[in-house]
């Protein structure tokens, strides 16, 4: 009898155990989330300034850790085999400690002060010829590249530009885009016709979790932020995510690990470039 009713007294305190963790938890996790009345206040104060929306705004804003990332250290063979199909006929020149360059007579790609640019050339010497592709195979293209070359980078946008069609592939790390992790193709009729690159090796998170400043906050700083630059003008709203960025410029021969933060990226229509606010300092830096 006495040890039935020691099972049942622990059968209960384990339920009543559960339930405080399980309110504990939720109360953690509604820590960190934009309540209804205050997406509603930012609603508001978009509409007032002007700002309509094709996107809803992020609500969560948990603690996150900044990313160590090294400084531009490329191997130059590798490249030189992924971008040339016979790597045996390529001429290298190497003019100066902070520029490479090897070429054959159809291509050339370039590697200075970490900014990797490969560019097929004609017979006249001048980039391929710039007829507008189609978007279907364009992008078929550079997704074959991407799976063969680069797995773990994902498409982050198209411009269409005269001649062709630009576009951009980020490395993505746990989920998260490292925006100045970068790969932008240039396709005309006639294929990839450039290639332009620039990466630091992602190392991992490092130090501990900081709070960041919630997405209404960042909202106010980037309305502030386009009220300077356009005025009254109406301005669209079409994306809001967070990205991890580096602001400051890497050792082009990678012996720094520098420091990449989150920050709340916001684009609007008819502009290619987001506004990128440092989620930690709520600082705008575009």
């Amino acid at each position: 009898m006495l040890w039935e009713r020691a099972k049942n007294l622990m059968i209960v305190f384990f339920l009543v155990l559960n339930a405080l963790l399980a309110w504990f938890l939720y109360r953690e996790s509604n820590r960190y989330t934009l309540t209804q009345e205050r997406e509603q206040a930012v609603y508001d104060v978009l509409r007032r300034n002007n700002v309509t929306r094709y996107t809803r705004i992020m609500r969560n804003y948990a603690p996150m850790r900044p990313l160590a990332i090294s400084g531009y250290a490329y191997d130059s063979e590798a490249l030189v085999q992924i971008f040339f199909d016979e790597p045996e006929t390529v001429t290298a020149e190497e003019s100066n400690p902070d520029e490479s360059v090897y070429y054959t007579d159809a291509a050339r790609l370039v590697i200075s002060n970490g900014y990797i640019s490969y560019e097929l050339i004609s017979a006249g010497g001048t980039a391929a010829d710039e007829g507008a592709p189609r978007t279907a195979s364009a992008s078929a293209l550079c997704e074959e590249f991407i799976r063969k070359h680069f797995p773990d980078y994902r498409a982050d946008g198209m411009i269409t530009e005269t001649g062709g069609l630009r576009y951009i592939y980020r490395q993505a790390y746990q989920n998260y885009l490292v925006y100045g992790n970068f790969i932008e193709f240039f396709v005309t009729a006639d294929g990839i016709a450039q290639i332009d690159m620039q990466y630091g090796t992602v190392l991992g998170f490092e130090g501990q979790e900081q709070e960041i400043c919630p997405p209404d906050e960042a909202l106010l700083t980037f309305i502030q932020r386009i009220r300077s630059l356009y005025g009254g003008a109406p301005v669209m709203l079409t994306q809001m995510d967070m990205v991890y960025y580096y602001q400051e410029e890497p050792n082009r021969r990678g012996y720094m690990v520098l420091q990449a933060v989150p920050y709340y990226r916001i684009f609007i229509e008819d502009q290619a470039l987001p506004f990128l606010v440092n989620a930690y300092s709520n600082v705008c830096i575009n």
